[in-house]
């Protein structure tokens, strides 16, 4: 269960830091700009809390 959601933890993560990017390289959208730096920060938080979701080795 730890892999499945670390798994998922980061696919969203990594999604959201790609939508957060594209978002700030959108000039002509302004309305769309005070949302890419939260995108950018939760999708970092979300990322680096994968890490702590280690799979257990069964011996």
């Amino acid at each position: 269960m730890n892999n499945k959601l670390r798994r998922a933890l980061f696919i969203i993560g990594t999604i959201l830091m790609l939508i957060g990017i594209v978002l700030d390289f959108l000039k002509d959208a302004p309305e769309s700009s005070p949302y890419s730096m939260p995108l950018l920060i939760v999708g970092g938080i979300l990322v680096t809390a994968a890490r702590f979701y280690k799979s257990s080795k069964n011996k």
